[in-house]
Formats: C-alpha cells, structure tokens, sequence
C-alpha cells in the first residue's frame, strides 16, 4: 500500500484538476528518478481494486437504441434498428456495452465520512425550519419545503412488484436519502453537434444529485453521483431499457440496506434512499416518462390540455407561409379564429396526477393488443406510449416528480423564440397585424453595443458574449441568462415598440423572481401564478400564437416539485 500511495495522489490530482488522462505520462516521467509511478492502466485498476467498486457491463444497441435488458434481455436484434446484438455466430461479442456503476456501495461510503455525514443533516435542519414556521407565513428554500416531500414522509414504503407495503416511512431516520435523477444528452465533438441538429446528440449521461447535501454543495463535482453514459452514437429509442438496473438498485433501498456504519455515531443502521425527482431537457422527460412529446394530441405532462391539429388552414390564418396538411397538433388557449378553448384557471384546477396515469395504463392494458389501433387510439388521447419503467419506484409521484426547470423553459427556448419573433424569423411566420418586428439596422446595432459592454464585464459574471445579430446560435443558456436579465431591458428600450417591450419587462421580472433563493408559498400560490397565466394570455393576444409551457415551466421552476 505504501508503494501506491504516489499512483494514487497523483491519480486524485488529476481527477481534482480535471487534467486529461494523457498528463499522467509527463508527471511519470518527470518523478521518474525520485517515485516509481505506475503506467495509467496500472494506476486506475489499482484505484478500482481499493475502491471495490465494480461497474456493470451490460449489452446495447451499436446505435444505443436501447439496452439489451428488462424486455429485450432475450432479444438477437435491436427492434428498433434491426442491428445484430452480436458480432459474432457464436455470440461471445456484443456490438456495444453500457456500463452503469453501482450506487449503494458510494451511498454507504458516504456515511464512512465523518465530515459528510454531518454535512448531510443539512435536509434534517430543513425539516425542522420547516416544522417551526408560521403556515401562513412559510418561505419555500429548498425541494424540502415542496408539498412532494412533505406528502411522502407521512406515507408508508410502497412496493409494487410484488405489492408490499414496507414497516418503515419515508425519510423516518434522519439519515434516509433524497436522490435526483438528470437527465440530458450532449455530444462529445462540438463541431458534429453544430453540423447536425442541435438535437441529435452522441452520448448521454445519467447523474444523481445527493439533495441531503446543501444546495451550494450537492452539485459540485466531487458530490454528484455519476451513472453511466449510454454511449450513443444516437438518441436512446427507449430509454427505459437503459434504467433497469438503476431501478432494481433503488427498490433495494427503499427495503433498506443493513449493516451500513455511521461514522459520526460509530453504529451501524439500515440505510434507505428515495428517489423524488427527474429533472432535464423536454426530450429527455419526455423518454423517462414515456410520453408522446409536444407535438402530441396530450401533450403536456402537468395538465389536461388537448392541442390543435396544424393545417395549411391554421397555417394560413396565422398568417405563415402554406405548411400544407400537418400531423402535428400545438396547445393553445385559443383556436386559430381567435375563440378561447381553454382557460388557465380550468387548466390549474384540475392537473394531471399519479392516480390519472395509473387509470391511463388500466384502460390501455385492458383494450386487446389487435387490431393495433385500439390501443394506439387510447394512447394518443392520454398522450403516452407504454408504462414507464420509472412509475412505480418508491419515492416517484408522476403528478409531481417531472417538473419543468427555469434553465430550458426561459433561457433556452424562450428567450430564443422571443429573439426569432422580433428578428421575423420565427418558423416563417411573419408579424401579422402585430408591429413587434425589429429592423435589421437596429438589432445588428444591438448586437454591437452587446460585444462593446462585455470588453467592461468581468468574466467571472459571464463568458465573452458575441454579436448577437451574427452569432445567435452560439448563446448558451447562461448567456441568454445574462442577455435578458441585465442587458436586454436597457438595449431594448424604445426600439422594441409597446406593449411588446412592456411584456418581455414583464418576464425578467418574472424570471428574476423566480431565481430568488427563497420565496413565500403565498406569493407562489397566489401573486406568481396570477403572474404567470396573465404573462401567456397576453403572449397569444399579442402574436396570436401559443406558448403553453412557458407559464407551466417558470411556475414550477420557482420551487421544483412544488406540485
């Protein structure tokens, strides 16, 4: 052990460091004369051998439409792509592997740490803040606070296969765990992603998020809890298969795992881990939850609403170019005649719960398999392709656990939309009888004062934005961020014309708000959300279009699984 404790100082500074594996030569080579260093190989196994943590490896699709488990475990073909499982007739080599690590055994070296065992009563102090408040007056800090995890510590362990209801609540010791699923696809190489879609990405990476730990803590890198990549090079088709065996692991902490030392007690107890949220982009939750998407008839995971067919006829009237017959449907408040089909206060009322989509799967699964289109009828209308693997896991409310997150509702979609209206180029629709358009000379001037005001912004504030008239496609969600809250309010005025300009305000305000670190439930229950379904009444009068979500989104983003 002596002998590896430089292989292993060196091998935690470069992992510390995030140095590429390609620095542990020059460092082998410069302590040559005074350490004897392993070759990296050698260094890593000996890491892995120590840490007794053995990733699984587990048969793919070569095109990652799926893993080769649960369902497809005794599948020869991938049934999407009809790729070989195997290179080989004698079937000794898999086309392609996953390899998911373990979680349990990093859940109980957690409580091997004094320190991280303390740091991780943060969730028990939240509790009791928690408990200690006036109800009319509680101020919303965390995911602790939500009406999600406070509904789950009065209720009992439920499991499903076989039913069980277990002796133990949830979070009853102190020391049980709240997990976070992430989920989210991104690509490798930067300039395939910029060839190709920006959606067709070439590896995906699952990560748990540890929420006992601070909020300032739990997302550093050496506190999340990382999974596995699957490796790509396209899209998961079904990403259900790659969870299995992340979902076997977590019944077995819902049971509970015994004999785990706590180190800041010197005792050993049961451990239990729930997980109470999934969170990423709109593809990925629409792929963990099963779902059809936002192109779908029931589109929206949160509430009830039922889009509209597009037509050349729809296209038409809202004063776009010919589209020609369309089998996508949008969710809009009102139809394209202008006649309100839905209200926001018929569509809060009565939101989508766990209850609703175990009596979606019931009525599916009891419709015969043939003819097909029965149960693909029943499917559209709920808006769901198959039961998700991830339904029944202890901890998971379907009504509550998926909830839209700020990042990718306003800073990679909206404000981005916003931009494509004002710039005239949003999906080839023009302004109709609007006059929101801004002209060429004022937003390429607007873009030139946005590289001229970053030469005065310090870096740690914001990377190097770019023109934003040439190199719109080179914001990312933190510089749209920056873009809208700090710099747009001023850049805009008096070029973007009323009440346009008056609108976007209101959405800064509205984003603002709900990036605070702390809010009262009632300016949630009552002021913000009264905010939010004024803010989206107003988008579709003003552009007579739809923006469903984004009332939905910035809502939930305030306290996620607030329900």
């Amino acid at each position: 052990m002596s002998e590896s404790i430089h292989d292993l100082r060196i091998f935690s500074g470069r992992i510390k460091h995030s140095l590429p594996a390609t620095s542990h030569d020059p460092y082998r080579l410069a302590l040559s004369d005074l350490v004897p260093l392993k070759s990296i190989y050698r260094a890593e196994n000996e890491v892995q051998n120590l840490s007794e943590l053995e990733q699984k490896s587990i048969e793919c699709c070569k095109n990652s439409c799926c893993a080769f488990d649960g369902a497809y475990r005794d599948e020869k073909k991938c049934p999407f792509c009809q790729a070989n499982r195997y290179l080989d007739k004698a079937e000794t080599r898999a086309a392609n592997y996953f390899h998911p690590i373990p979680i349990t055994p990093r859940l109980q070296a957690l409580f091997s740490n004094r320190d991280k065992v303390i740091e991780m009563r943060y969730h028990v102090e939240e509790d009791q803040r928690h408990d200690s408040d006036d109800s009319e007056q509680l101020v919303l800090n965390d995911i602790f606070d939500g009406r999600h995890y406070q509904t789950l510590q009065g209720e009992y362990v439920r499991l499903s296969d076989p039913e069980e209801v277990l002796e133990h609540r949830f979070f009853s010791d102190s020391r049980d765990i709240a997990l976070g699923l992430s989920l989210d696809g991104f690509t490798f190489y930067e300039d395939l992603g910029r060839k190709e879609s920006k959606n067709t990405y070439n590896s995906w990476a699952l990560i748990l998020i540890n929420y006992n730990l601070p909020p300032d803590q739990r997302t550093l890198q050496k506190n999340i809890i990382f999974l596995c990549f699957i490796p790509g090079p396209g899209q998961p088709k079904d990403l259900n298969s790659f969870l299995v065996s992340l979902v076997e692991e977590l019944t077995h902490l819902a049971r509970g795992i015994p004999n785990t030392y706590d180190a800041d007690t010197c005792t050993f107890f049961c451990l239990h881990a729930y997980l109470i949220i999934v969170f990423g982009d709109m593809p990925a939750i629409v792929k963990a939850m099963c779902m059809k998407g936002h192109n779908g008839m029931s589109c929206c995971r949160i509430c009830s609403i039922i889009g509209q067919k597009h037509t050349k006829a729809t296209a038409m009237q809202q004063g776009g170019q010919e589209l020609g017959i369309s089998t996508t449907y949008y969710p809009a408040l009102q139809g394209p005649d202008g006649v309100s089909v839905w209200t926001i206060r018929e569509l809060v009322s009565s939101p989508r719960t766990h209850k609703d989509f175990d009596m979606y799967y019931k009525e599916i699964n009891a419709l015969p398999q043939t003819p097909k289109h029965l149960q693909d009828g029943k499917c559209k209308q709920y808006g769901v392709n198959k039961k998700s693997i991830l339904f029944n896991v202890p901890g998971i409310n379907f009504g509550r656990s998926f909830p839209h997150d700020l990042m990718h509702a306003i800073f990679e979609n909206t404000v981005g939309n916003l931009v494509s209206w004002w710039t005239g180029c949003f999906k080839g629709l023009d302004q109709g009888n609007g006059n929101f358009c801004i002209s060429d000379h004022n937003w390429e001037r607007i873009g030139q004062l946005v590289e001229e005001t970053m030469k005065y912004i310090p870096s740690t504030f914001v990377r190097r934005l770019l023109n934003l008239a040439n190199s719109c496609s080179s914001y990312t969600a933190e510089g749209w961020s920056f873009w809208m809250i700090h710099l747009a309010p001023i850049l805009l005025k008096e070029v973007l014309p009323d009440p346009y300009y008056t609108h976007f305000i209101d959405l800064v305000r509205l984003t603002k708000m709900a990036m605070q670190y702390s809010i009262p439930e009632q300016t949630v229950l009552r002021d913000f959300s009264l905010a939010c379904s004024k803010w989206v009444t107003e988008y579709e009068r003003y552009v007579n279009s739809n923006l469903h979500f984004v009332w939905l989104m910035v809502l939930q983003s305030v306290l996620p699984v607030q329900g």
